[in-house]
């Protein structure tokens, strides 16, 4: 494969791609200053500050979910809270900002191995500009950047397995020294022990490698097997210890439901669950405009044939396919939206490294070429016009900051409440609700969930709205 110099990319270019990806990442940016803790954010401070970090996740275990890693992210700062003179506003704002930190760490680490042969002094824009279209494009925006809970529960075990992605698709050696398969197994274990979806996932994937390679490739993968197999080891180790925590069941009926589905119900639950997600996902106008961008930038003279450049994105597909299939036979088909978010992450760098190493005539190649100027201004209009632009700058310029204005005002009010009482509360207004940083509001229950979480963080008496 013929690579690019940076001689090939004019300043102009390059500067041009710097701009609008910073353009494009700062409403996510400002986004993470608006947020103010809610509903599970607050049962969980409440929670550490009561039980501790250890006495928490024990907690979880027996009530709720085995998701062992997550649940001490969760309560992390409610516990830094409690235990120093940090403020959870704070606390929380500085989480989300490190989280989206990690995703353009995750991109820049990860580009350097999918993206070999193109410019190096395009890395870090592409960065920025593939944290955008990732945030901007999937299924809960809240629940992936600035809700806690969502965050720390599937988008950083999903960049924990973006990271190993190259070892676990290498078509030639990566580094096998001992410091990087540490680091690699312990990105795994945390994955694993993050939620029972991920670990399912680091079960299919890298069976979908196997099996694609020896069937579909018509050779066995020469390199990374024994990766593979210990993925696929720990991704069960995951499933052992969340499918023991006695909290599942506890859970599965609060939510009336089964802990063991119909077989048959579950392929059919998981077929239309697969066929509801993966294309509408594919399609997504941030993906598009991404693929077309890396059609633009990747050299040229892409050796790869159609099978071996597909592999990545196949292998995704049966892999979400089954995980799908599982979850519905194993939770009555209980996966929250939101989990769809890590499949998502992991998604959008198997499309980029398919979409990179997708062979081209030369015809072709000399079609887009010609082109070029056209598909920048159709790249940067989806992008523009999708969720990642305009949509994220609405939210950002309305509802963000009457989201934050209606909730420092009840957090104010409940901090003066004495000890105890009871308290009527309004509820937040309709725009606030608009904003993507909404997750609950309290209701006229004072047993409802955010009326306890609200209570048990403030100290408060039952709280209810009018």
């Amino acid at each position: 494969m013929k690579a690019w110099s940076n001689t090939d990319v004019s300043n102009k270019a390059r500067h041009s791609l710097w701009v609008f990806s910073i353009v494009l990442l700062l409403p996510f940016l400002a986004l993470t200053f608006f947020l103010v803790p809610q509903s599970d954010e607050l049962c969980m401070a409440a929670l550490a500050k009561a039980e501790g970090l250890v006495g928490g996740v024990i907690y979880q275990w027996e009530t709720w979910s085995g998701r062992v890693a997550a649940s001490f992210l969760l309560l992390l700062p409610g516990w830094l809270n409690a235990n120093s003179s940090s403020d959870l506003l704070f606390l929380h704002k500085g989480a989300a900002l490190l989280v989206l930190a990690a995703f353009v760490i995750v991109c820049r680490l990860t580009f350097v191995s999918l993206l070999a042969g193109i410019p190096r002094t395009l890395l870090w824009p592409l960065s920025f500009l593939g944290t955008a279209v990732l945030l901007g494009n999937v299924v809960e925006l809240h629940a992936m950047l600035t809700w806690w809970p969502g965050a720390a529960t599937f988008s950083l075990p999903g960049l924990a397995i973006v990271l190993c992605l190259p070892r676990l698709f290498e078509s030639e050696p990566q580094d096998r020294s001992g410091p990087a398969t540490f680091a690699l197994t312990m990105l795994l274990v945390f994955a694993s022990l993050s939620n029972v979806a991920a670990a399912l996932f680091l079960v299919f994937l890298p069976l979908s490698l196997l099996v694609y390679g020896k069937f579909l490739l018509k050779r066995p993968l020469r390199f990374g097997r024994g990766f593979k197999w210990l993925a696929i080891s720990i991704g069960l180790f995951g499933l052992v210890i969340a499918l023991n925590a006695p909290g599942n069941e506890v859970r599965l009926a609060m939510q009336d439901r089964p802990l063991r589905g119909d077989t048959a119900m579950a392929v059919v639950g998981g077929l239309g669950k697969w066929a509801e997600y993966a294309p509408v996902q594919l399609f997504f106008p941030g993906w598009i405009a991404w693929s077309l961008l890396i059609l633009l930038l990747r050299p040229s003279g892409a050796t790869k044939t159609v099978a071996e450049a597909l592999f990545p994105l196949l292998c995704w597909l049966f892999s979400v396919l089954g995980l799908l299939i599982a979850i519905h036979y194993g939770a009555g088909g209980g996966l929250p939206r939101r989990a769809l978010n890590m499949l998502s992450v992991v998604g959008f760098f198997c499309v980029t490294a398919s979409v990179l190493h997708l062979r081209l005539s030369d015809a072709q190649s000399a079609w887009l070429m010609q082109r070029r100027r056209g598909l920048c201004f159709a790249i940067a209009l989806l992008l523009l016009i999708g969720p990642a632009g305009l949509w994220t700058g609405w939210s950002l310029a309305g509802p963000a900051g009457s989201y934050r204005d209606a909730s420092m005002s009840r957090w104010t009010l409940l901090q003066s409440n004495p000890q105890g009482q009871p308290m009527n509360v309004s509820p937040l207004p309709v725009d606030a609700r608009r904003s993507v940083l909404f997750q609950a509001d309290l209701g006229p229950d004072p047993d409802a969930w955010p009326n306890s979480c609200y209570a048990q963080y403030f100290n408060s008496g039952a709280l209810r709205t009018p």
